[in-house]
């Protein structure tokens, strides 16, 4: 990603899923992705990177030697890196970067569907992945994919009855379903030649911030402790109480 790159680099980094700036890491309950745009823009700005993070945060802003900015605001013409946080309708923000990457933080099946194919195909940016797993789900499949996560796999509902008198009304419906099914499969058969596909695959997992890395071993097993490991916003309250 960085060959050609000066040192030190331009870099922007756009992402729109969350309203938050660098101040939110020490007084806001934050989700994975926004916590870890405000990591990378951080240690990059103190490798000696000029940093700009877009986001829909209020106003312009500096902190920790990263500038914050709202999505809203003019974006720079050009960078050495621009950054694209998930999200592919974000590719086209940086006109004309030197280089273009999209960092894929979730399930990266989102960016199969035809309103996103054809931005990945125009920019071509490389994507970058944190996990083995998302470079798997990358890939189209064009036959049955795996049961969404949390699907019911013990109860499977029940068969029709042939004998139900109401079920002819419904047949419009499946004629839907059926459209939707071959609507999906030509979105993965278009994936599987438009998406770009670097060789080989950009991996780079997340880092661990220093107060949950390189600790010494303890000479006994601590206490037991509750650990919420999900954005705070998402019940942790009500789940408080409950305890």
């Amino acid at each position: 990603i960085g060959s050609g790159l000066i040192d030190p680099a331009d870099i922007v980094i756009a992402d729109s899923t969350g309203h938050y700036d660098g101040r939110y890491l020490e007084t806001h309950p934050l989700g994975a992705t926004e916590t870890s745009v405000i990591y990378l823009a951080r240690a990059l700005a103190k490798r000696g990177h000029s940093v700009t993070v877009f986001t829909h945060c209020d106003a312009a802003i500096e902190h920790e030697g990263v500038h914050w900015s709202p999505l809203a605001s003019a974006a720079p013409a050009s960078c050495d890196l621009y950054v694209a946080a998930q999200h592919a309708e974000l590719l086209g923000f940086v006109k004309a970067p030197r280089r273009r990457v999209i960092w894929i933080l979730w399930e990266p099946k989102h960016l199969d569907h035809a309103g996103r194919i054809w931005r990945m195909f125009r920019y071509r940016p490389t994507p970058v992945f944190t996990s083995r797993c998302q470079v798997r789900l990358y890939t189209p499949q064009l036959g049955p994919r795996s049961p969404e996560v949390g699907a019911d796999m013990r109860n499977p509902p029940p068969a029709p009855n042939p004998l139900e008198p109401w079920s002819h009304p419904f047949r419009s419906l499946r004629r839907i379903v059926r459209i939707g099914r071959l609507r999906r499969l030509l979105e993965l058969g278009a994936a599987s030649v438009l998406l770009p596909r670097p060789e080989p695959c950009v991996l780079i997992p997340l880092g661990l911030p220093d107060d949950v890395r390189g600790l010494p071993a303890l000479a006994e097993p601590p206490r037991p402790h509750a650990i919420f490991a999900s954005n705070p916003v998402r019940n942790l309250r009500r789940l408080v109480e409950i305890w």
